[in-house]
């Protein structure tokens, strides 16, 4: 072999190298690719990306699009790329809205509820309508009533008895004697002038007729159905009269209660006795009593109560005709009926237990006490003395309590 032939370069020899090294190449490539799959197509992207920014960011965008897209079908087929921002606004809002709308109507409802409609509401309401309408219509109805109202021309009130200036010896002085009638001392009063006889149906049936009196509380008695309705006992004297009714019919005539000092001295007249007809309960009422029947009306033969007296009866199971026992129930020089029996009597004065020993012995307290005091017997009791004295309450009333009026 000539050596200078392969000594010599020559174009023939470079081509020859070039397809040797070529065919080793392709021998060695299939082994190679196994495991260099994955990175070409890795070295391709990179370069790609790296060559090409504006496909690599429209490849970012596309996939954030897609999932809004998905969101919101409605805007998935807008092609331009303008679409998704405004999309993400769109949708961000919502969902800041949900904490901003939140924490509103925390705040709306404690300063809607609370201060404007519950505090604003009740205290404008209940203060102007309640107190309006309370003190309006009730005190300007009741007197309007009584005062338009008078008393018909055919009404007789009772006759007024005057009372002359005088010294009352008020109280009890007895060991039986009660301690609210003590200590038994004088009072010098004044001339005023008290109802002959009490009350009766006939001219309280008109007051309440008028609309100026209050109704009794029961239309019967102890022992009569029909009462204060009915003609047969026009002239008895009304019982189940409340304080306020007996108030309201002094009122209706110009008139008014009597208070206790003048009820005493009305009922132990000049001499101050201790009983309408005498100082004592003794020879002079039971003379009148099995010679003249009974002197008063109170609780006797006829009385359906466990009290009575057996040997005495005056004919009335309960209340009497007023005046009936004139000749006997009558204050000595004064001439006033019924005041130790047929029904007991309001006063105007507020009970007060120690009234005479702090000088509250003629007008009484000037505090409510919640109870009024009642003075004289009645057709339920034992003879009474005139000094007795019975707290009830304004509203109270009974079958054995009327009242007769004073000026």
């Amino acid at each position: 072999m000539n050596v200078s032939c392969f000594g010599k370069p020559n174009g023939l020899h470079f081509l020859l190298f070039w397809f040797v090294l070529g065919a080793l190449g392709a021998c060695t490539t299939p082994q190679n690719n196994l495991s260099a799959t994955p990175p070409a197509p890795t070295a391709r992207v990179v370069v790609v990306v790296a060559t090409n920014p504006p496909a690599t960011a429209t490849a970012f965008s596309s996939p954030t699009t897609l999932p809004t897209a998905t969101r919101a079908p409605s805007q998935t087929s807008a092609p331009t790329a303008t679409i998704p921002p405004t999309d993400k606004p769109t949708d961000i809002p919502p969902t800041r809205a949900l904490p901003t709308v939140t924490p509103l109507p925390a705040t709306l409802a404690p300063t809607d509820a609370p201060p404007t409609l519950a505090p604003t509401d009740a205290p404008t309401l209940a203060p102007t309508i309640a107190p309006t309408l309370a003190p309006t219509i009730a005190p300007t109805t009741a007197p309007t009533e009584a005062v338009i109202v008078a008393p018909p021309a055919s009404f007789a009130p009772t006759e007024l008895v005057v009372i002359p200036e005088g010294v009352l010896r008020m109280g009890g002085k007895g060991p039986e004697d009660d301690a609210d009638e003590k200590p038994y001392h004088d009072v010098d009063l004044y001339e005023y002038r008290i109802e002959k006889y009490e009350v009766t149906n006939a001219q309280y049936q008109a007051c309440v007729a008028a609309g100026a009196c209050p109704a009794p509380t029961k239309n019967s008695s102890y022992t009569r159905a029909a009462y204060f309705n009915n003609p047969e006992f026009a002239n008895y004297p009304v019982v189940n009269v409340t304080w306020h009714g007996a108030n309201a019919y002094c009122t209706w005539l110009g008139r008014r209660l009597p208070n206790e000092a003048e009820w005493e001295r009305a009922a132990k007249g000049v001499e101050n006795w201790r009983y309408t007809w005498s100082n004592s309960i003794g020879m002079h009422f039971e003379w009148n009593a099995i010679f003249h029947g009974s002197p008063i009306s109170f609780c006797e033969a006829s009385c359906p109560l466990p009290n009575y007296w057996g040997d005495v009866n005056d004919g009335f199971p309960d209340t009497a005709p007023v005046g009936r026992f004139a000749e006997y129930d009558s204050s000595s020089g004064f001439g006033v009926v019924d005041l130790a029996g047929n029904v007991a009597e309001w006063t105007n004065n507020w009970y007060y237990g120690n009234a005479y020993a702090e000088g509250m012995d003629v007008y009484g307290p000037n505090d409510a006490t919640g109870v009024k005091t009642v003075r004289g017997g009645s057709w339920a009791d034992e003879p009474r003395r005139n000094s007795d004295r019975e707290p009830q309450a304004p509203d109270f009333s009974s079958d054995r309590i009327g009242f007769r009026c004073a000026q």
